[in-house]
């Protein structure tokens, strides 16, 4: 028997129709159920944002030293591309933390 079946020949196979050839679990399993017993909601700093801005909700993520991270890869990425460019015309300039600050 061939064992490479096209998805046509497999949805319309009987073994699909039938949940004892399905091979996921036995007949009759029921997963095991863990009872929830943390309060649910933001805590810490998230709990006390006040605020419904995205930007301050994402400062609850992006810390300074992975801004400065990006930044940093941001910068080696653009300066090793101008250095491939035969024309210097219209290239970037560097990215610090002050230049994002409002």
């Amino acid at each position: 028997m061939d064992k490479t079946r096209d998805l046509d020949s497999l949805s319309s196979s009987k073994e699909c129709e039938d949940p004892k050839d399905s091979g996921w679990h036995e007949v009759g399993w029921q997963p095991t159920i863990f009872p929830f017993a943390a309060k649910p909601g933001p805590r810490d700093a998230a709990a006390e944002l006040n605020s419904h801005l995205p930007a301050d909700f994402l400062e609850l993520f992006i810390t300074d030293e992975l801004l400065q991270h990006i930044l940093h890869h941001n910068n080696l990425y653009a300066n090793q591309s101008m250095q491939k460019q035969t024309d210097k015309k219209g290239g970037r300039e560097s990215l610090h933390a002050k230049d994002l600050s409002p």
